[in-house]
């Protein structure tokens, strides 16, 4: 009262808001909540409130401290100079934070999922399926068809007049057993029975595509004398 008698008049000092009350500014002017900013940054609820009462004693340490600020602001739209700016003003104020506000930190920033980075995954990903699937393709349209033998077993030893041959190709597929043509059923399997000769034989097993591509299997089967038994062994 004496101040103002001698002619002096009162008046408010406006303080700078600090950083944790323009971050809450902020939220509160685009009407989001604590928790779906905790949804959105992945910074949990408890963080984020210690972030905006400038209890930074209250973070993680490491890199933690700064990730947490700049990834905050940063969702919020807040210039990154500005929260720069305001950071190293506050860390001042409480040098026990200084070291842990290092530029690692911006990494934390950088590999943060969202949904561009999803997109951009998103369409990575259905470019390559498409690609392996050409690639499948052309290896279909350019090499031979597959060709498994099922039976006999290579460098088998039997001691039997006959053997039946069979396996599986692809469909619609021109199958020949020695030269001679093999039916096969609508899946590609085929079956034919084999006169065997005394000794070594060789049975040759080919494969042709409808591109005119050829894939070819060689089994060696021997026939040794019968003992009354019949027997069947590999080739050592």
């Amino acid at each position: 009262m004496a101040i103002a008698a001698a002619g002096f008049r009162l008046r408010n000092i406006k303080t700078s808001l600090t950083l944790g009350e323009k971050l809450a500014a902020a939220r509160t002017k685009q009407q989001l909540s604590i928790d779906q900013v905790e949804e959105a940054t992945k910074i949990r609820a408890k963080y984020l409130r210690a972030i905006e009462g400038g209890r930074y004693h209250e973070l993680p340490t490491g890199a933690y401290p700064r990730g947490f600020v700049f990834t905050y602001g940063s969702h919020l739209g807040l210039a990154e100079s500005d929260l720069c700016v305001d950071w190293q003003r506050e860390a001042k104020l409480a040098p026990c934070e200084m070291h842990i506000v290092a530029e690692p930190s911006l990494q934390l920033r950088r590999f943060f999922v969202t949904p561009r980075l999803l997109a951009t995954s998103g369409a990575a990903l259905s470019v390559l399926t498409v690609l392996c699937y050409v690639l499948i393709q052309i290896a279909h349209l350019t090499g031979g068809p597959d060709l498994a033998i099922a039976a006999p077993a290579n460098r088998s030893v039997v001691t039997v007049d006959h053997v039946v041959v069979s396996g599986q190709t692809i469909r619609e597929s021109h199958v020949e057993i020695n030269g001679q043509v093999v039916q096969t059923d609508q899946d590609g399997s085929f079956s034919q029975g084999l006169q065997l000769d005394p000794g070594l034989n060789t049975i040759d097993v080919m494969a042709r595509g409808q591109n005119g591509r050829e894939t070819k299997n060689t089994l060696l089967v021997e026939r040794q004398a019968s003992l009354g038994v019949n027997t069947a062994s590999l080739i050592p």
